[in-house]
């Protein structure tokens, strides 16, 4: 699924049934782009059909770390 806020693209891992689901692999900090994607899940949560969006984070190999 994808979606445009401020002319800006919000492109989902998955979606199904009305449930967006993000994964995140490694530690996540709250940067400027984490920050920008959930507006982009408040904007879809409030004007489309969505009625749930799950984050998931995954500890990855390759950088070691894992968690928000």
């Amino acid at each position: 699924m994808m979606c445009y806020y401020n002319n800006s693209k919000r492109i989902v891992d998955s979606y199904s049934k009305n449930i967006i689901r993000e994964a995140k692999y490694g530690y996540q900090s709250l940067s400027k782009f984490i920050q920008n994607e959930i507006n982009k899940d408040v904007w879809i949560l409030n004007n489309t059909s969505v009625k749930s969006i799950e984050w998931h984070f995954y500890w990855s190999k390759v950088a070691q770390t894992g968690g928000p």
